[in-house]
């Protein structure tokens, strides 16, 4: 039966409606108290730069490969390619600061991010990386250092996820609260106030609005809610909601109960929500161009945004569970760990389905720590970075 049956239409509107039992999925400021650099609500996104959208942000990225970091073009004075870290595997390809080894860039250290819980994402914007733990929102420079908090959660509550955008900072609560930080402001002021929400997990932006997915349902709120009052207006009903991403007119969202499994779609201005496809256990998620790419913890998928009820593309499968994940042109990459082990790293596979490689872990780095309880993950187009527990933030050039 075709996917456009209108009585299959129905029917799958019927499931969502009735019983709606979806995936366990998850996914510039000048003065970071306002205004992040030159950041809009169709560019701002999690676990990204020119990277895809790790979980919350604006329109879904997409577009042709581009890198800052190597012209590979003409000669140049370097007697080895092999070592030298300015000239790493071609001419013009700088390590950034990390070591050259047989023509590969190595890890170096950027900085080190001040919180005492390790941060759940990072986010990269302009010429900073905005970080979220437990305990802290703040930011450090691409250029390296030490980061300095912004923003802490009220008292007795703690951060969950964010977003940014030109009018500021939003964030959900473990409390269940949706908070902002304002452009040109220095505290962070509620939208809603604690138990507003049940679990509200990942948060998205466009315009006018903000949109949570949380435990019972993916809801929107404007961001004049603290004046108007009007409160939320539910637009899919979900079981243990988790990522939220925003492309264009539509926001793709996930949930989870047990092994059963979905990605939806909703209209952001309300409308019926569709089943994209079921049947998996979801956690992490990100976008690029027309595609979802979601993972169970190991198996790395890809369904199409316009998709309905049909069958996930392995994209790749993960050697350790999966803890953060983002996605640009050409790639894949996420951040695994397995703490009993103590295994894990960083890793790539091709966004169109291969092998995963590792970038830093177990296998290539048997003595060092700069993989151990990885967290957060973003690319752009000159480098990975990612942040481990402790807060030491770390670079890898493309």
């Amino acid at each position: 039966m075709s996917a456009s049956n209108p009585i299959r239409r129905l029917l799958i509107a019927g499931f969502v409606a009735l019983n709606f039992i979806a995936c366990g999925l998850v996914y510039e400021y000048d003065d970071l108290r306002g205004r992040p650099d030159s950041v809009s609500a169709s560019s701002a996104s999690s676990g990204s730069g020119s990277g895809g959208s790790a979980g919350s942000g604006g329109e879904g990225p997409g577009g042709e490969c581009t890198s800052a970091n190597s012209s590979g073009a003409g000669g140049c004075d370097s007697p080895n390619l092999d070592e030298d870290p300015e000239n790493c595997g071609a001419c013009g390809h700088s390590c950034l600061g990390g070591n050259c080894n047989l023509g590969r860039c190595q890890p170096t250290q950027l900085g080190t991010i001040e919180t005492a819980i390790a941060p759940v994402e990072i986010k990269l914007v302009g010429d900073y990386i905005y970080y979220l733990a437990t305990d802290c929102y703040g930011r450090i420079s691409k250029g390296g250092g030490t980061g300095s908090c912004m923003a802490h959660p009220p008292a007795d509550d703690g951060f969950s996820k964010f977003a940014l955008d030109d009018t500021g900072a939003y964030f959900t609560t473990k409390a269940g609260a949706v908070l902002v930080l304002r452009t040109g402001e220095e505290v962070a002021i509620p939208l809603l106030g604690p138990d507003a929400l049940i679990v509200p997990n990942e948060i998205a932006l466009d315009g006018a609005n903000v949109y949570v997915n949380s435990k019972s349902a993916v809801v929107r709120l404007g961001k004049d809610n603290d004046v108007t009052g009007a409160g939320t207006v539910s637009l899919a009903p979900v079981y243990d909601g988790h990522a939220l991403l925003l492309d264009g007119d539509n926001l793709f969202y996930t949930a989870a109960e047990g092994d059963a499994g979905a990605v939806g779609r909703v209209p952001k201005d309300g409308g019926l929500p569709i089943i994209l496809t079921s049947g998996i256990q979801c956690q992490e998620a990100a976008q690029w161009a027309d595609e979802i790419y979601t993972t169970d913890g190991l198996e790395i998928v890809r369904i199409a945004k316009t998709a309905i009820e049909n069958r996930p593309e392995r994209v790749a499968t993960s050697p350790q569970p999966i803890v953060r994940m983002t996605v640009d042109c050409e790639n894949v990459y996420w951040t695994a760990y397995n703490g009993p082990t103590t295994t894990g790293g960083i890793y790539e596979a091709p966004r169109r389905g291969g092998e995963a490689m590792e970038l830093a872990g177990t296998t290539g780095y048997p003595t060092e720590d700069f993989w151990v309880a990885p967290w957060g993950i973003a690319v752009d187009d000159t480098a990975l970075y990612w942040v481990k527990e402790g807060g030491a933030l770390w670079i890898l050039a493309r």
